[in-house]
């Protein structure tokens, strides 16, 4: 495994524990300013999404598996299988498929440039 492969594993793992923890700004800290995705959402949105869903969520749990990274020089894909249960006001929720998430190395550090779901499982 290559040294930019073992630290894009090392962001996703830390923002999986970020996002349990309901820490917007440590989620956010692994986002590149010039986020975007295929919802039309840029940073400043996704900011104000995970801020919405983190004051509704009373518990968030995250399981990935099955996680290839590829790297393109300074930029990157990884997808992953996962499942989410969230308790939103009392009612649980569960959301499970396969994400695709593509980095940037900005200064050294690998940024999340776009989350997408790729495969959504009932």
């Amino acid at each position: 495994m290559s040294e930019d492969e073992r630290a894009i594993r090392d962001v996703l793992a830390t923002v999986e524990e970020v996002m349990e923890q309901e820490d917007l700004y440590g989620v956010l800290r692994h986002v590149s300013a010039s986020y975007h995705d295929s919802e039309g959402r840029g940073y400043a949105d996704l900011k104000a999404f995970l801020q919405t869903a983190f004051s509704k969520r009373q518990k968030i749990d995250v399981v990935r598996q099955d996680i290839s990274v590829k790297v393109f020089g300074d930029r990157a894909i990884a997808s992953e299988s996962f499942s989410t249960y969230c308790e939103l006001e009392d009612l649980p929720s569960r959301v499970s498929g396969r994400m695709s998430i593509h980095l940037e190395k900005v200064a050294g550090r690998w940024l999340i440039t776009e989350w997408g779901l790729l495969q959504q499982e009932e």
